[in-house]
């Protein structure tokens, strides 16, 4: 990583150095004056992209519903299926490329060309949007649509003056190279999958796994979760801790607001990496299910025959019990891959120090910012 805020960065204007820490996710390093500079311009996309994904998800109510029916009995509508594929594909692809276009479209123009252009999506979301969804939602009134509409720009624009959207583009950068680590955390996950197997082949899971509703089982993985959550959040404090000690009492302390920022962007750093790990787990199980598991063995073990298997309403051909049980033991491999990854020296070596180390040059190159545009008396 090159250094921040050092020779290159001193020469540039104030406007480079505070782009400098948006896009390391730190927007609450500047001052508030900073965070409002052409702030309409600034908000302008994330309501973009926050209404886009509002009206894709209207538009999704008008797909054909499914129906759970009993594994193996019913054909799976090829044109259902591309129909959500796409849908899904359309609320990953859509709300970021029109935020990128308006982003491009405010950057390229003048100042007060700019400004009536962010003027003017704002009151399109809030008076366009609504009119329009009168013709999909037949009880939709326009008036409280229209305030619920203000309302939601008031509050993307809040989240824009305290960074949110730097920070969101600063886990999508990371969430990209999470990618190509893949196959690393596979590798390193392997002595972890070798012992879940034998939990996978247990006849008691089997039975909780086809009996528990779906919503019952969501609220047992957020519980898991927020464990984990907690646990990795307890770590990162004394990560922070020791960077703060290294800096030194001379620099300048960090307010409340930067160390709920710095531990937003590391937790952000790991729980992409943990969720890359998840879906990997998930999908795993879900195919050694497929290869080894016959519906005879499934009747067997559960007590019943198994039922076609939904994924958010969309039926496919996998077995409800086996969709369960790949997310409980998915579920119990992340928490035990959060505990311990924080105390295993490779992968700390190969992906947590760098975190720190990045963070560590981040928070020094805030002192040196501080010092230029802010001395102290």
């Amino acid at each position: 990583m090159p250094e921040i805020g050092g020779t290159a960065a001193g020469g540039a204007d104030r406007a480079a150095e505070n782009r400098l820490f948006l896009s390391h996710g730190l927007p609450l390093v500047l001052s508030r004056a900073d965070r409002s500079h052409r702030l309409l311009e600034r908000s302008a996309p994330m309501v973009v992209a926050v209404v886009a994904v509002g009206v894709i998800t209207l538009i999704g109510l008008l797909l054909p519903d499914t129906t759970d029916t009993e594994y193996g009995e019913s054909t799976i509508d090829p044109f259902v299926i591309a129909l959500y594929a796409g849908f899904v594909v359309t609320v990953i692809v859509v709300p970021p490329t029109a935020a990128w276009l308006v982003h491009r479209l405010i950057a390229r123009s003048r100042p007060a060309v700019g400004r009536a252009l962010s003027v003017a999506v704002i009151l399109a979301v809030v008076f366009v949007i609504p009119f329009l969804q009168d013709d999909v939602v037949p009880d939709a009134h326009f008036l409280t649509d229209a305030a619920l509409n203000l309302v939601l720009v008031a509050v993307t624009v809040g989240l824009t003056y305290l960074g949110a959207g730097s920070i969101l583009t600063w886990a999508a950068a990371s969430a990209v190279r999470q990618v190509t680590a893949v196959g690393t955390l596979a590798a390193r996950a392997l002595p972890l999958v070798v012992l879940i197997v034998l939990v996978f082949f247990t006849g008691e899971l089997w039975q909780l796994s086809a009996r528990i509703p779906r919503a019952r089982l969501w609220q047992t993985i957020l519980f898991l979760l927020s464990i984990s959550a907690v646990f990795l959040l307890a770590t990162l404090r004394d990560e922070l801790a020791g960077i703060r000690a290294q800096r030194g009492a001379a620099d300048r302390p960090l307010s409340r607001a930067e160390v709920v920022n710095v531990l937003i962007v590391m937790f952000l750093a790991q729980f992409l990496q943990i969720a890359v790990f998840a879906v990997v787990i998930f999908l795993f199980f879900l195919g050694l299910g497929l290869i080894a598991l016959p519906p005879e063995v499934i009747e067997l073990w559960t007590g019943s025959p198994p039922q076609q298997g939904t994924w958010f309403g969309v039926r496919v051909p996998v077995s409800q019990a086996l969709i369960h049980m790949s997310m409980i033991v998915a579920a119990f491999s992340t928490m035990y891959f959060t505990v311990s990854s924080s105390t295993d020296p490779q992968y700390r070596d190969r992906f947590f120090d760098p975190l720190v180390e990045e963070m560590a040059d981040t928070l020094a190159a805030r002192d040196r910012y501080l010092e230029r545009w802010y001395p102290r008396p």
